[in-house]
């Protein structure tokens, strides 16, 4: 929430919303093998973590290197929590940071574009959690399959270079993926079903 950080909810109540933090609300996450675990972030990924459902937080932003106002990371930088292995989530900057221990270090899963472009987007498939998909502030549309430093970009010359917004996988096909760009020219979604080898323009129902 612009200027009022991260709500949570509790059902019931008169006073069912409760602020934790100020500041410019970003993503936010719940660990999927523990709900009492919820990740949190505000601009320049300033991430933290609360172990009591959200109660308090503990910083853990100051562990990404990226992180901060002009050290790389968008003003709404994201981080994704790993549905498959419990305590790992993936932030993104002008690198790539992946932690195994709940934020407590990180290291670089992807080094820096040579365009020194920021990562806008982050999508694991559910399905096969080893392939990542990422997007770019400049459009760069990305893919690893086995989280080594085999990445691929994997754009068709067709693609707007446009702002990546989000990335959609389907649940049970890895290879089934959707992009969206923050474009006006009517060609704002874009489909693979072959992992990127080659892409369909959806915007207009296709």
């Amino acid at each position: 929430a612009q200027d009022n950080g991260f709500l949570r909810y509790t059902n019931g109540g008169t006073e069912s919303w409760y602020q934790n933090q100020t500041g410019d609300g970003a993503y936010v996450g719940v660990d999927p093998f523990n709900n009492s675990t919820i990740y949190a972030s505000n601009q320049n990924l300033s991430l933290r973590r609360s172990t009591n459902g959200g109660n308090s937080y503990t910083f853990i932003g100051g562990n990404i290197p990226d992180t901060g106002i002009n050290n790389g990371v968008l003003f709404i930088a994201p981080f994704k929590l790993d549905p498959g292995q419990q305590s790992a989530l993936t932030a993104g900057g002008k690198r790539i940071w992946r932690s195994t221990n709940r934020g407590d270090s990180f290291f670089a899963l992807r080094d820096s574009l040579a365009s020194g472009t920021r990562c806008s987007a982050i999508q694991q498939a559910p399905s096969q959690t080893s392939q990542f998909y990422l997007g770019y502030a400049d459009g760069t549309v990305s893919r690893n399959t086995n989280i080594t430093p085999d990445w691929a970009d994997i754009n068709s010359a067709a693609m707007p270079g446009a702002f990546v917004t989000d990335i959609a996988v389907n649940p049970t096909n890895p290879n089934d993926v959707i992009v969206s760009f923050s474009s006006f020219n009517g060609d704002a979604l874009w489909r693979s079903f072959n992992a990127g080898a080659s892409w369909t323009e959806i915007s207009q129902g296709g």
